[in-house]
């Protein structure tokens, strides 16, 4: 943290002494820091006087350049009882203190390399006989490594002798690594092909070409407008890691992306990684970074952020990553606070690293869409409320100002790895915007889309021409049902709940009450995911005998049978009241419930958006009798079989075929009641041009729209 706080973006923290590009440099190595209570215990307990003082050599660079990380350096050692006291004034006294360091404690200093090699590194700074800081520190011992290194021949083998050495200094404390140099250039427009590498002469001056003297400058950027968006929800964090709801699915996309994204009717596909593998079955997965991404502060991504990321989220008490991320070997333990680190993390570059998973979970990939799994930098701690304040990521669009609650604005992220993307200059989310806001904002056209709108405005819409030619829509990733308590109560009689779903005409309900906004559901799994098949549901049969003494039934319910489905919740009320249901609705509402299983209910209406792409999270994610949102509620021994042997088998139609199965038990049995599945749609206003809407997050891919004209 001490790097990016007081250097910023000129330096790399270091975390051994083999910078990147030299042979034996370890991309996945980190150093481990103490509390500073510890440290001061520690400090303490040497007996000595404190303040413990020492004194110090320190190149004038340090002094000068990076001033600011060497005295707040100083100033935390000075808070656990170290006090440094400076003895060199300029570079002559520096070099004279290499040779002559009596009275010397520490040694502040920077070596370049004299050539590509490890050799510069470790010979020639430590060998007894020749080392620039053998006076500082030298040894028999580390003489021997360093020689049998210098006579190895073989990469690997060599690899490992100066890895060893790294190591083995490190862990005696000789020294302490604080940053890599980041080289740069600037160079005029009008200098062509200009590249640069870690060893001398830097810059390829022989590539590089000039243009014209004459050369028209580019041409200045045309303003290409705002898009102005309504959300129904609020958004109150900007921490991907804390993503809970359909509000963070919808905005955090445009900042913060994933390794992976869904494409082509939910097809997973390679994003920030440009390719992923499976590998032993189904237990570990290897990732490729794609080349040339950066975050929006101009740090490069790279595998360490990808395991920061991860190893965060695990750590984060909120939201849904723990759970996500949970397959990954060692992931319960960064979960519980018995380590910091994921053991199924390995790194194998900058931009290739391998995931082992506890056991097979073919769809892997597909968890690594969601947005809580967003890859953020190393380091990042505190999202500010703009991009230059910390809150980067590596999205199209990157965060100018936020105001909780209230309304986030987005600029264009000018170096967006995708070429010619994004094709609007930003982005304005307005949160809290109720149903019949959007309706009016979109129509007066401070709006520039309009969703969830309410079904008399959603079909007064269609029937303008102005707006139904600028129309889409898409089944969503999500399905509304009805589920029974069928291990307590009165719908543990398997009859009672047949009786109640032939009760009525749900079809015919659904499509008088709540319209085309939705598609009539055969199964819990929506249409374009494993396990679903268009089949024929037996339409409702309606008992013309009624009970007669009326069975209460105590209903919880979602929010949305509140907001959007109000209507078709009341009649579903009346006409069951006449079949002689008596529906008593309790008070609290399903999603504000932090444990559903101290709800007692014998029914629920509710609904279940996808995590991630795969029939998986309909599936398991609800119907696991032990972790299931609904499994207490109506799980089995024998759904949970097929549920487990579906997780393991990599063959795509052997899949489809257990979840098939799984679908027949639970409307055979008659545990769930499908109702509907919302259709996403959006409205585009006429001076924008419309685009293909996702199946899943991002459903609107903001980066493709752009205006018209």
């Amino acid at each position: 943290d001490l790097v990016p706080s007081t250097v910023g973006r000129l330096a790399q923290p270091a975390q051994g002494l083999l910078p990147p590009g030299i042979l034996g440099h370890d991309p996945g190595k980190r150093q481990s820091s103490l509390p500073m209570d510890k440290a001061k215990e520690l400090i303490a307990s040497t007996g000595l006087p404190l303040p413990i003082k020492m004194r110090a050599s320190v190149q004038p660079i340090l002094q000068d350049r990076y001033s600011a990380l060497t005295r707040a350096l100083f100033k935390i050692w000075s808070d656990i009882g170290v006090e440094i006291s400076i003895q060199t004034t300029d570079q002559d006294s520096f070099n004279e203190s290499y040779l002559k360091n009596e009275g010397i404690d520490l040694l502040f200093s920077r070596w370049i390399a004299d050539y590509d090699d490890p050799d510069t590194f470790t010979y020639s700074l430590f060998h007894s006989g020749i080392g620039e800081l053998r006076k500082y520190f030298s040894s028999a011992d580390l003489d021997e490594k360093m020689e049998r290194a210098r006579m190895e021949r073989e990469p690997q083998t060599r690899e490992r002798v100066y890895r060893d050495i790294e190591n083995w200094m490190l862990q005696n404390g000789i020294i302490l690594p604080l940053f890599h140099d980041i080289d740069y250039r600037v160079a005029h427009p009008s200098v062509q092909h200009l590249s640069l590498s870690n060893i001398p002469p830097f810059v390829n001056y022989s590539g590089l070409a000039k243009a014209e003297k004459n050369v028209a400058t580019p041409a200045q950027k045309t303003l290409k407008g705002i898009l102005q968006v309504p959300i129904w929800g609020e958004l109150h964090a900007l921490d991907p890691a804390l993503s809970d709801s359909a509000t963070h699915t919808t905005v955090f996309p445009a900042v913060f992306e994933t390794l992976t994204r869904s494409t082509d009717g939910a097809h997973i596909s390679p994003w920030l990684a440009s390719s992923f593998q499976v590998e032993d079955g189904g237990k570990q997965f290897r990732f490729r970074l794609r080349e040339g991404v950066k975050f929006h502060d101009g740090r490069r991504l790279t595998s360490r952020d990808v395991r920061y990321s991860f190893e965060r989220a695990l750590q984060c008490k909120q939201g849904q990553s723990p759970w996500l991320l949970a397959p990954i070997r060692g992931a319960s333990k960064v979960t519980g606070g018995e380590s910091t680190e994921l053991e199924g993390f390995r790194i194998l570059s900058a931009s290739e690293f391998i995931i082992f998973l506890e056991k097979p979970l073919s769809f892997f990939p597909s968890i690594l869409a969601y947005t809580p799994t967003a890859i953020i930098p190393e380091g990042t701690e505190n999202f500010g409320g703009d991009w230059r304040s910390g809150c980067v990521g590596t999205g199209p669009f990157r965060m100018v100002d936020f105001q909780p609650g209230r309304r986030l604005k987005l600029e264009a992220n000018p170096n967006y790895w995708m070429p010619n993307l994004p094709k609007m200059d930003g982005i304005e989310f307005t949160f809290g915007v109720s149903p019949a806001q959007v309706f009016s904002g979109f129509q007066s056209g401070q709006y520039s889309i309009a969703w969830n709108l309410a079904p008399s405005d959603f079909e007064h819409l269609l029937h303008e021409s102005e707006f139904a030619a600028h129309y889409q829509e898409i089944p969503s990733l999500s399905t509304q049902y009805a589920c029974f308590n069928i291990h307590h109560g009165p719908f543990a009689d398997e009859n009672l709940r047949q009786r109640f779903i032939q009760s009525l005409d749900w079809n015919s309900l659904i499509r008088r009450k709540i319209g085309r906004g939705v598609t009539h559901a055969r199964s819990l799994t929506p249409p374009a995911l494993l396990g679903y098949e268009p089949s024929n549901r037996m339409p409702g049969v309606p008992f013309q005998q009624k009970s007669p003494e009326p069975i209460e039934i105590i209903v919880a319910i979602h929010g949305s049978y509140e907001s959007k489905h109000k209507d078709f919740l009341q009649e579903v009320v009346e006409l069951l009241r006449e079949k002689g249901f008596l529906l008593h609705i309790l008070e609290g509402r399903i999603e504000e419930s932090s444990n559903l299983r101290k709800m007692k209910c014998d029914l629920q209406f509710t609904n279940w958006i996808a995590d991630y792409p795969d029939a998986d999270t309909f599936l398991y994610s609800l119907l696991d009798s032990q972790t299931g949102f609904i499994g207490h509620f109506c799980g089995t021994p024998e759904v949970d079989r097929l549920l487990e042997r579906s997780r393991t088998e990599t063959d795509p139609l052997t899949r489809h075929g257990i979840y098939r199965q799984i679908e027949e038990i639970i409307q055979r049995n008659h545990y769930v009641l499908p109702l509907f599945h919302e259709q996403t749609y959006c409205f585009f206003r006429p001076e924008i041009n419309m685009v293909p809407l996702n199946f899943f997050d991002p459903v609107l891919p903001y980066e493709e729209i752009s205006p018209r004209g």
